[in-house]
Order: C-alpha cells, then sequence, then structure tokens
C-alpha cells in the first residue's frame, strides 16, 4: 500500500493546554496512511520541545485520537504561534493554514542529529562487538582457564554465604547477650531501689552501661562485617556469572569451529586419472609407434 505525501497530511487540534509541567496536544490526523512517526517535536515561538515517552510510539491512525506530551513551564499558549513536527518534511501548524515564520525546520534537523548520533554510537558499538569478537575468537583455547575461574567463583560464594551465615549468628549472640545485660541492669535498678547502699547499686548499672555499650558496639562491628561479606558474596556471584557467559560464549564459538572443519572434510575431492597400461614384454609393435605416457 503506497504512503501517504507529506502535502496530504493534516492534524485537527482538539485540544492544547498546560498541564503538571507539560504542554497536552490532543487532535486527529489524515492523511497519514503509511507514514511513520518519528518522536514528535513541538515548535512554540522558535523552541523546540521534545514530546516526553509517556505516549510512546505515537502511532498514526486516520480519524483516530493521538495524544502527545511536551514538558512546558508556562501558561496558556496561542496556538497562531504553534506548529507540530512528526517526521522529516511534516511539520503541520495548529491552528490550521501556512506554519508559522518561527519554525523555519529546526524539528527536522534536530531529529536529523538525533539519528546521526544514534548511527554514531552504533558504528562505535559494532566496532567494539567486533573487537571483542576478535578476542573471543583468540581465547577460545583458553576454555579450561575460564572452567576454573568459574570453580573459583563458586567456591568464593560458597565461603562468603558460610562467612555470612557465622556472622549472623554471632550477631543473634550479641543482640542475646544486649538483652540480658538490659534485663540485669532492669534488676539492679531495682535492687537499687531496695537497698540502702545506693552508691554501690549505681556503680553495679554503670558498670553495667559499659557492658551494654561494649555489646553494642561489638553488634556493630559484626553487622559492619556481615555488610562486608555480603558484598564479597556480590561479587563473587557477579564474578561467576561473567565467567559462565565467556564460557557459553566459548563454547559456541568452539562448536561453530567444529562444524566448519566437518563441513570442509565432507567436501568430495576430484577423482584421480587412470593410468595408462605399459606394453606387455614381447608384444609387436609397428616401427615408428610409441606409448606415451600420460
Amino acid at each position: 500500500m503506497p504512503a501517504a505525501s507529506p502535502a496530504q497530511v493534516a492534524f485537527a487540534l482538539d485540544r492544547l493546554e498546560p498541564q503538571a509541567g507539560r504542554l497536552i496536544v490532543t487532535g486527529r490526523w489524515s492523511g497519514v496512511r503509511g507514514l511513520r512517526f518519528m518522536r514528535p517535536t513541538l515548535i512554540v515561538d522558535g523552541r523546540n520541545l521534545l514530546a516526553t515517552l509517556e505516549h510512546k510510539p505515537w502511532a498514526p491512525v486516520d480519524g483516530a485520537p493521538w495524544t502527545a506530551a511536551f514538558p512546558w513551564d508556562g501558561g496558556p499558549v496561542d496556538t497562531e504561534r504553534v506548529a507540530l513536527s512528526v517526521a522529516p518534511r511534516v511539520t503541520v501548524p495548529l491552528a490550521g493554514g501556512e506554519l508559522p515564520p518561527e519554525a523555519p525546520g529546526g524539528a527536522l534537523a534536530e531529529a536529523l542529529d538525533v539519528e546521526q548520533g544514534r548511527a554514531r554510537r552504533l558504528e562505535t558499538e559494532v566496532a567494539f562487538l567486533r573487537e571483542r569478537l576478535s578476542a573471543v575468537t583468540e581465547e577460545l583455547g583458553g576454555r579450561e582457564r575460564h572452567d576454573d575461574a568459574l570453580r573459583a567463583a563458586r567456591d568464593a560464594a560458597a565461603r562468603a554465604e558460610q562467612d555470612r551465615d557465622a556472622l549472623r549468628t554471632a550477631l543473634q549472640r550479641a543482640e542475646q547477650d544486649r538483652d540480658t545485660l538490659a534485663a540485669a541492669l532492669q534488676r539492679a535498678e531495682r535492687e537499687r531501689d531496695q537497698l540502702p547502699d545506693v552508691q554501690a547499686l549505681r556503680e553495679a548499672r554503670d558498670r553495667s552501661a559499659a557492658d551494654l555499650q561494649a555489646a553494642q558496639a561489638a553488634r556493630e562491628e559484626l553487622a559492619a562485617a556481615h555488610l562486608e561479606a555480603v558484598a564479597a558474596r556480590d561479587d563473587a556471584v557477579e564474578a561467576l556469572r561473567e565467567a559462565a557467559a565467556q564460557r557459553d560464549a566459548l563454547a559456541v564459538r568452539l562448536e561453530r569451529a567444529l562444524a566448519e572443519r566437518d563441513a570442509a572434510r565432507a567436501e568430495p575431492r576430484r577423482p584421480a586419472p587412470e593410468p595408462v597400461p605399459l606394453p606387455a614384454p614381447g608384444d609387436e609393435q609397428p616401427l615408428g609407434v610409441r606409448h606415451v605416457i600420460p
């Protein structure tokens, strides 16, 4: 089905109003059959506003409601000063008629710059992937080293989990000691109120408070050690995943190389030429006739 010409595209505006830091544009398109919209750009007094992503992909359908939102920190906008660009060579004024003089096609230039930047990024990524592919191909013979790294990562993860469990147990013991000291402190305070030797009870309370502070400090140290162990475990797990991914990639490369080798071996060879039989001794031959061995 042929695409519509940009000259046939029209937009009937239903709503243009600011709302919560955005400028909402709602309307209906016509003559957009076969056209593919890029990220819409709203041109307001020469300013180019790229649409937010909440209504992506902004697919156009003839006669269907269409909405796009643009960042906006001002008040109401006069439609006579606004145009909407949705594709190369497709820019329509929201008030109908000719384009406003403030919209010389900056949206198209900006869209082209975005596409060119995206193409440059893709070229960079392709070059990086090619280099990575070459490096992985060269390291295809080192699969055993990756397996060793994978086993080491697994062992490190298991040790980290054991350390985490040990730290968790120590933390629980520290909390139990803290509760025991707190109960002892409460008993000492009650005994202080019942005995005449208040000074001795105060000293016991101070000692209990010091013990409680020491227990709390020990608990904090254990908690910090627990966090370090968890971080080490996470690093080990990430290393394990990376090693597994590299191992799988190497396996795929190896299988492909073996398949190519087998295919090369399976190619048919050209048959050797049949030898020409030599005359037996004693056979009579005419003079001047020789057997020529090819």
